[in-house]
């Protein structure tokens, strides 16, 4: 899964792919060719942060009236930085994570632990054929009854009352 978005807009956040080539140059890795789920094939370089610290400076100046005051000010200082490429392996993500996106198979347990989860996990999918269920879904593992969870349950063949 990627981590970022691309400054191009080939990828974004959480595009999903896998690894088909890196590019490595005196050993190191300066390139990777990603093949996304959706078959477009993106280039992803390493990035740059860096890590700053926040600081209180103060001095001494003179106001309108030539007295001394001590001003304070906020300044940002790097303290370090780092590079790295903007993958990380997704075997697994949080429901959390894959809202907004559409997936052709999810895996999902249905012991969910907060109002709307298992709707968001469900409605992840593109279809009822790609949802499978870890576990058999039982009425108190729902939080919400929506219609459309009832609807995307019966369709997929499960029935909960």
């Amino acid at each position: 899964m990627l981590t970022a978005n691309d400054v191009n807009g080939e990828y974004v956040n959480g595009t999903m792919g896998t690894i088909i080539d890196i590019s490595k140059e005196r050993g190191d890795a300066i390139c990777i060719q990603v093949l996304t789920d959706k078959g477009k094939k993106v280039d992803v370089y390493r990035y740059e942060r860096e890590i700053e610290r926040q600081d209180i400076e103060e001095r001494e100046e003179k106001d309108e009236n030539g007295k001394t005051v001590i001003v304070k000010k906020i300044v940002r200082k790097i303290v370090g930085s780092f590079k790295q490429f903007p993958i990380k392996i997704a075997w697994a993500m949080s429901i959390h994570k894959s809202q907004g996106q559409t997936f052709g198979q999810v895996n999902i347990d249905p012991r969910c632990w907060d109002s709307g989860q298992f709707y968001v996990a469900v409605s992840r999918a593109e279809s009822v054929a790609g949802i499978h269920f870890m576990a058999p879904i039982m009425k108190q593992y729902i939080r919400t009854l929506s219609d459309e969870v009832i609807k995307i349950l019966r369709e997929s063949l499960y029935s909960i009352i």
